[in-house]
């Protein structure tokens, strides 16, 4: 099994200018990279959080903004946006092993989103670790 602190350590990693590891696959979730590492011990999905002006200013909108997905349920529209498409990808990729997601701030309310939709690929995640996370909705999760 894979720490927290090793976990803790690779959600940093993923705001270094200068990566400290290797990404074995990454994409863009919401025109952020995110992506996945994959360790002996396991595979780690790592969706970091805001970054940009621009994802700040949409942080900050007070009003939620919900959408009805018919398996997850009531959940926020801006944290879902983007989500089908990466879990579709990960998936596409057939992680191996245990399987891990980390996220932070944003990301850690994209994670359990992340995670109902890989669910519905047949993928089951061993463990969710998530770092200052906002709610995303998924009452029926």
């Amino acid at each position: 099994m894979i720490s927290d602190a090793a976990l803790a350590q690779l959600q940093l990693g993923a705001y270094e200018y200068t990566t400290p590891f290797a990404w074995s696959w990454r994409t863009l979730l919401n025109g952020e990279p995110a992506g996945m590492v994959v360790r002996p011990a396991g595979t780690i999905i790592i969706i970091p959080g805001t970054r940009t002006l621009d994802q700040w200013r949409l942080d900050f909108e007070a009003l939620p903004k919900m959408t009805d997905h018919p398996v997850l349920g009531r959940v926020h529209a801006g944290f879902y946006a983007g989500c089908e498409g990466f879990a579709a990808a990960i998936a596409a990729q057939r992680p191996a092993g245990p399987l891990y997601i980390i996220g932070h701030s944003r990301g850690a309310a994209q994670a359990p989103l992340v995670a109902g939709l890989l669910s519905l690929h047949g993928i089951t995640v061993s463990r969710m670790v998530l770092f200052a996370p906002p709610r995303p909705g998924m009452v029926q999760l």
